[in-house]
């Protein structure tokens, strides 16, 4: 799965879809999917698919959640700060390759006014 800024959870209708509020954890509760197709449709990775599939786990376990995604936190090169997720934060170097993208806010604005001063 290929994810980078996840939306469908926001459109699920069910809430099959669900995001833990600290965490970049997402689940997915086979029961209160209606397989609309909404998280398909708006998906813009292609990452998400319906599947049809039997299981005897889900027959005897259906109100037990999967989860579905995980996403890292990449963590600042400068000072070490978790500050963004590391799937959009590599999709981001593919089309600018600089350094910078890999710092937190506050590291940017330190190197940035560091150069500014050897300018000066």
């Amino acid at each position: 799965m290929n994810c980078v800024k996840p939306v469908c959870n926001t459109v699920c209708p069910t809430r099959a879809i669900s995001k833990s509020p600290k965490l970049r954890i997402f689940q997915y509760l086979p029961n209160r999917c209606t397989w609309c197709g909404g998280c398909i449709c708006t998906c813009p990775e292609d990452a998400a698919e319906l599947r049809h599939e039997i299981s005897l786990t889900k027959l005897f376990h259906p109100f037990s959640s999967v989860i579905v995604r995980n996403v890292e936190i990449e963590r600042c090169r400068s000072c070490g700060t978790g500050f963004a997720p590391g799937a959009q934060l590599n999709k981001i170097a593919e089309k600018v390759p600089q350094e910078y993208i890999f710092l937190c806010l506050s590291c940017r604005r330190d190197r940035f006014s560091t150069a500014l001063s050897k300018i000066s």
